[in-house]
């Protein structure tokens, strides 16, 4: 029994002696493995010429050791040394750098070197400091550093020649080039540097250089330079008085200080400093092909063998520079590197810009759906005749039942007029719902419109949904429109206006959906037709709407041909003739007339795109109106034409109906009184609109929510400061109308000195003049248009508005001349070809024409160009008649 338990002990011991044996094997191989993981470990040593603070070797490092991270090498460690050798140029420094080096690394060598720039290269030469290890060159392009023993060179130039040529390319206007730089040894080399790769480009444009002057003088001169020039930032490391200047800091305030755009060399200094960028150098290629040629030499290639890498520049750019300076982005680059990029509002509200559009589709549903019910109406109202027409043929025979029968008419008359009723007041409610979110859609994207920030795209985008809004706006317009046809209250108000504008609008409208489909569009303007005739131009431009979308609805291939004529049988009845021609599905001749019917279609109407069969009906009614009528000719499957006559009289250029100043007004003229403004409306999105449009250029406005509000405001606002001169009252409001809101306040006699304009969604004229009547001194319909809501200001109160400098200048230039020694050599068939692509009115066969001129026929191309895009058709086309007719 007592055997047992020291036999266990002896066990035990045993064991735990095994397990410590074990442990100890262990142990001393871990213990080799890291030993000789530490014996294999490759050291990187990088020598710096400058100071460990300098900008530029913070950049490199935090490069170098990026890519050494990113690279597939065996364990390194890396070392870095700053010699400071601009600072510390003499015997004695180097002595010391040179023991310190070679007694730290005596033991242990590094197995590459790295030196950055000319000093430390040289440094590195002279004393022969380590000649076993490979060594890799970071330095300007010379000879000076190659073919050195066991080593290679990493070159680098700054390409002044190709950063000019492309900064001259984004803005082509340059007149001048400030040139600015230090003082300083290394300022005066990059200087003349700089002259003589840039000697080409003197005869082009005037350099100044700003290199003699310290750096507050320096920063007031850059302050006040003239248009058409920009700033080239060489280094400015001394000033005239020899003191250090820092580089940063100097790029930071002349980017602050500076009224014109500034290019540099380097990207050290396009880093959110207030540089534009260009064509520069970078730090981070130099520092990657540093880790190349390091991985290559690990790897086991001898260092000789690997060639001299050239340093490569990038296009790299500040978008908060770009967009300060208005630079095209479509025109930099495709390799480009845009730091510091910002988002547009379109970009952020992209998605809420698509529902918007959605909203639109869905009211133009609900508008077929109005549609669908007045047809319903008409055709009670039909029943109705027919009944009352039986009545009067059983009036004869059954006499006793006639009071009977007239009491049923009259229940039914009366019904109609409570129906006629409700559908008015309906149409007046509809007309404020669908009107005044319209008016939040086209108010929005107009201030979308004001964003600097926006590109060309993105504004043709956000015209394209003003364009669509207006023309879905135009439709609602003409559906209200339909009861004061059947109340014969439609007039015809005729003014003179612009009939080839008015042609070219509505090519431009419908051209995207006709490229959509591949169908070309032809307008042919004869020469005998006016540009400006006496007519009513809202009901031509409606009617031909209708034409020329039915065509392009009902056409799959081939093309439409608008021509225009006039016909002169009688010089007191002249006819404008406009025929619109189509290669489409075509209507049975036996159908014809249908299309002219409300409410009807023909079988490939509705075979093909269905609709309401209102358009024809109204235009041919618009046509009658007008003193002419629509005709058409058919035959399926190969196209139809509908012609349309109106009577006109010639007007003249000086008696066009004035319209606002379209402009975008920026600000308010200083020294001016200016109104203070009440705004009242209780729709939040409108009235949020419209203090943002008054108080963006510079209006003192408050706001209010309904009548009863406004009145309350006014009152108090009066008591503290002024009252307002000026109030935009809405119609329809809670709690107070603003008919009854606008009779309280014009009571009293502070009142009847304030200008109350209403604005209001309805179409209808009654409720138009009920405003005026109740004490309103103007009005305007929503949704209103900015040009008009500043002109009405300015038309009470004389105020003057600052407007967008872009269009200051456009509006100041002066009008191209066409001389007759401008067609000098060119031929005869040119000429005509121009000719004939003026009278279709087709800017696009315009360009083409125009760019086959000569290359030494420029001057005349600009001055065409220029004249072309200003839509002066007219002008070109009377220089082109005088100048056929002498060469005949």
């Amino acid at each position: 029994m007592k055997m047992k338990p020291k036999i266990c002990r002896l066990f035990f011991q045993k064991k735990i002696i095994l397990l410590f044996l074990i442990f100890m094997v262990f142990h001393n191989h871990a213990c080799f493995a890291a030993e000789s993981t530490v014996q294999n470990r490759k050291t990187i040593l990088v020598l710096h010429t400058l100071q460990t603070q300098r900008p530029w070797v913070l950049l490199f490092n935090r490069y170098l050791s990026e890519y050494l991270q990113q690279a597939d090498l065996p364990s390194y460690s890396l070392d870095i040394e700053n010699l400071d050798l601009i600072k510390y140029n003499n015997r004695y420094h180097k002595t010391y750098l040179k023991k310190m080096l070679l007694h730290k690394y005596k033991e242990s060598p590094p197995d590459i070197i790295i030196v950055v720039i000319g000093s430390g290269i040289k440094f590195v030469i002279e004393n022969d400091l380590f000649p076993d290890v490979p060594k890799i060159f970071v330095a300007p392009i010379t000879s000076e550093f190659q073919n050195i023993p066991n080593s290679t060179s990493i070159l680098y130039g700054y390409d002044h020649k190709g950063n000019l040529a492309h900064a001259l390319e984004l803005m082509p206007d340059t007149r001048k080039i400030y040139v600015v730089a230090g003082s300083g040894s290394v300022d005066k080399r990059s200087v003349a540097e700089f002259n003589k790769k840039t000697a080409d480009f003197k005869t082009r444009v005037v350099f100044e250089y700003l290199t003699e002057m310290d750096v507050d003088k320096l920063m007031v001169r850059v302050a006040n330079l003239p248009p058409n020039s920009f700033v080239y930032y060489l280094p400015y490391t001394f000033d005239p008085h020899g003191r250090t200047v820092i580089g940063l800091d100097m790029v930071r305030r002349l980017g602050e200080r500076t009224n014109r755009p500034v290019f540099t060399y380097l990207d050290l200094f396009a880093l959110n400093t207030g540089i534009l960028g260009g064509r520069v150098t970078t730090t981070r290629s130099r520092a990657a092909s540093a880790v190349d040629i390091t991985k290559k030499v690990f790897q086991g290639e001898q260092i000789e063998s690997i060639n001299e890498m050239p340093q490569y520049v990038e296009f790299i750019y500040d978008w908060g520079e770009l967009v300060k300076w208005d630079i095209d982005i479509s025109r930099l680059p495709s390799d480009r590197t845009i730091q510091n990029r910002t988002y547009t509002f379109y970009e952020l509200f992209k998605w809420r810009i698509l529902a918007g559009i959605t909203l639109l589709i869905a009211q133009a549903v609900f508008i077929s759906i109005l549609l669908a019910n007045i047809r319903k109406r008409k055709l009670a109202e039909l029943k109705l005749l027919k009944y009352r027409a039986e009545l009067e043929d059983r009036v004869r025979d059954r006499t006793t039942e006639l009071e009977m029968a007239k009491d049923d008419a009259e229940n039914a008359k009366e019904e109609a007029m409570m129906a006629s009723q409700a559908k008015s007041q309906f149409l007046a409610n509809m007309s404020h719902e669908l009107r005044t979110p319209m008016n939040a859609i086209l108010g929005y994207s107009e201030i979308m419109r004001r964003d600097p920030i926006l590109n060309s795209h993105h504004k043709e985008d956000l015209t394209t949904i003003s364009q669509s809004g207006e023309h879905l706006l135009a439709l609602i317009n003409d559906v209200l429109e339909i009861s004061k046809i059947e109340a014969k209250k439609i007039h015809i108000q005729s003014i003179v206006f612009d009939l080839r504008a008015l042609l070219n609008d509505l090519l431009i409208m419908f051209r995207v959906q006709a490229e959509a489909k591949g169908l070309e569009i032809e307008l042919e303007v004869h020469p005998e037709v006016s540009r400006y005739i006496f007519a009513d131009e809202s009901k031509l431009r409606q009617i031909l709407i209708n034409l020329f979308g039915n065509s392009l609805k009902f056409t799959e291939n081939g093309k439409i041909v608008i021509r225009t004529r006039v016909q002169k049988d009688d010089p007191h009845n002249m006819r404008l003739v406009i025929a619109v021609e189509d290669t489409g599905v075509g209507i049975a001749e036996d159908e014809l007339h249908e299309a002219f019917q409300y409410f009807e279609q023909t079988t490939s109407g509705r075979e093909s795109k269905g609709g309401t069969g209102l358009g024809l009906a109204i235009s041919k009614g618009y046509a009658h109106m007008m003193g002419g009528d629509i005709t058409a000719s058919s035959e399926v499957g190969k196209g139809s034409t509908f012609v349309v006559d109106i009577g006109f009289k010639e007007g003249e250029s000086d008696n066009v109906q004035e319209v606002f100043d379209q402009r975008r007004i920026v600000g308010l003229a200083p020294n001016q009184h200016l109104p203070n403004i009440l705004v009242a409306e209780d729709n939040e999105e409108n009235r949020k609109l419209l203090v943002r449009l008054l108080t963006m250029v510079g209006f003192k406005v408050r706001e209010a929510r309904n009548g009863q509000e406004a009145v309350a405001i006014w009152k108090r606002w009066n008591v503290q400061d002024s009252s307002p001169q000026l109030i935009w009252m809405d119609m329809r409001m809670p709690v107070m109308d603003g008919l009854e809101a606008t009779r309280q306040i014009k009571s009293t006699k502070q009142g009847k000195e304030t200008v109350i304009i209403a604005f209001t969604a309805s179409v209808f004229d009654n409720e138009r003049a009920e405003c005026l009547k109740g004490g309103c001194d103007d009005f305007m319909s929503k949704p209103y248009r900015e040009a008009e809501m500043f002109g009405k200001i300015a038309k009470y109160f004389g105020v003057e508005y600052q407007y967008s400098l872009a269009e200051e200048i456009l509006s100041s230039e002066p009008q191209e001349r066409l001389e007759p020694e401008d067609f000098s050599g060119v031929s005869k068939e040119w000429l005509t070809s121009l000719e004939e692509a003026l009278i279709k009115l087709d800017p696009e066969i315009i360009t083409v024409v125009l760019k086959q001129l000569a290359p030494e026929n420029r001057n005349l191309f600009r001055k065409l160009n220029k004249l072309s895009q200003n839509l002066q058709y007219t002008v070109i086309l009377e220089s082109l008649e005088i100048h056929i007719d002498l060469t005949k």
